[in-house]
Order: C-alpha cells, then structure tokens, then sequence
C-alpha cells in the first residue's frame, strides 16, 4: 500500500529484468489491471495476462 498525507491506494509493481518480452497471468483476485499508474515500456494488458517489453516495468493501481 502507498500512502501519501490522507490519500492511501494499493499497487501492483510488475518488472521484467530479462532481455526478452514476458507475459504473465494475473491471479484471480485481482480485479481490473487497466489502470496504469506509470510505466517505462509498451505494456499490453489482454483479458488475464500483462505482457512486458525487455527490461520495463509498470505500476498499476488497484
């Protein structure tokens, strides 16, 4: 969780640190990933898996 004075919210922080694109699936639990807070890559959300450029991450808000 990040809290910032009284603002607080949950993040998700995904990182790729091959040379080479991922994808992973998200958990069930997780609800919508489509928020994206930042990120330094072209990332791809689809249905239940988040894909990843080489070296990139992202910060999704929950």
């Amino acid at each position: 969780m990040h809290e910032v004075g009284n603002w607080s919210n949950t993040v998700l922080v995904l990182h790729n640190l091959s040379g080479w694109d991922i994808t992973v699936d998200r958990s069930s639990h997780l609800n919508d990933l489509s928020h994206i807070l930042a990120s330094n890559g072209k990332v791809r959300v689809s249905g239940s898996s988040v894909t990843l450029p080489a070296y990139s991450s992202v910060v999704f808000d929950l």
